[in-house]
């Protein structure tokens, strides 16, 4: 199915005249210049004049408000992407055959939290995860370059001492950063430790960091300390970040929770995914769909 370009529905008072969409502006444009102009001037044999001039110039205003809000398409998938993806409200989400989309009814309002806990890390959704532990390191004065992002919704980060610049752009990465967000108590075990460390191999460092809001088995520990890789899970995370001041801690803290802060980001666009579900189960989907099918499991 090809991709389409959906604009925000027109509920105006002419909206019965023009429609919803630019499609259906430019549709009638067509409708009204065949019933107006040409189909009256096949059956007279001539020009209609008390007809043909009303068809065109409602054809022409028809056609220009088709361009108009195709233009405006544009302009909406210019700001998420891009390249011309799909944009579409949770509502109006078009589903696959077998994937339907889970719509609830209007979401409480929640308090944001006004302290960091081991609750708040479980909660976040992986693209905010990583953007508060790269802040955390730049609190300690290093940088980060993005090396890869997993379809899982992670993200391998190559570390740097110091800021990044044109004069220092040839220096080496120390260090590489793995974090993946993890709702609830989810075990690492020591599969990841090796995709690790051939991650590691190919960007050219010899130790890294693995944080993240879950667990590690004891095989992951194991392996884990030879190979220099440091994991950092929810309770010492919470630790690094309890002995911060209390000015940068309160910087994250902000960071971590603004906007939606829950809602997955897709990792092939970045759009806030939404809720689908199929004969198996529910997942998160790409709102994008069908432009993009990156997909992420959801936790039950």
């Amino acid at each position: 199915m090809p991709a389409t370009l959906t604009h925000q529905a027109d509920t105006g008072p002419l909206a019965p005249l023009w429609g919803q969409t630019w499609q259906d502006a430019g549709w009638r444009a067509c409708a009204v210049f065949v019933l107006g102009y040409v189909l009256p001037r096949m059956l007279a044999g001539h020009a209609v004049a008390g007809v043909q001039w009303p068809a065109s110039f409602l054809s022409f205003v028809l056609l220009a408000m088709a361009l108009f809000r195709y233009q405006q398409s544009f302009e909406l998938a210019g700001e998420a992407s891009e390249e011309d993806v799909v944009l579409l409200s949770d509502d109006a989400a078009r589903p696959a055959t077998l994937d339907a989309v889970v719509t609830a009814g209007a979401k409480p309002v929640v308090s944001k939290p006004r302290k960091w806990s081991v609750e708040l890390l479980h909660t976040l959704e992986w693209r905010r995860m990583v953007d508060v532990c790269l802040a955390f390191y730049k609190e300690r004065g290093l940088s980060g370059e993005l090396a890869s992002v997993g379809q899982d919704g992670s993200m391998d980060v190559r570390l740097y001492q110091g800021a990044r610049s044109a004069e220092n752009d040839e220096q080496a990465p120390f260090a590489l950063l793995h974090c993946k967000a993890a709702r609830g108590e989810q075990v690492v075990g020591v599969e990841a430790i090796i995709a690790l460390q051939q991650v590691m191999a190919e960007v050219g460092v010899s130790r890294a960091f693995f944080m993240g809001a879950w667990r590690f088995d004891e095989a992951a520990e194991a392996a884990a300390k030879p190979a220099q890789i440091t994991l950092i899970d929810d309770r010492m995370f919470l630790s690094m970040l309890g002995r911060l001041p209390a000015e940068e801690s309160q910087r994250l803290l902000n960071l971590a929770v603004e906007g939606d802060y829950m809602t997955p980001s897709c990792p092939g666009c970045g759009l806030k995914m939404i809720p689908r579900q199929n004969e198996k189960g529910r997942y998160w989907g790409c709102r994008a769909f069908p432009r993009c099918k990156s997909t992420l499991g959801m936790q039950a």
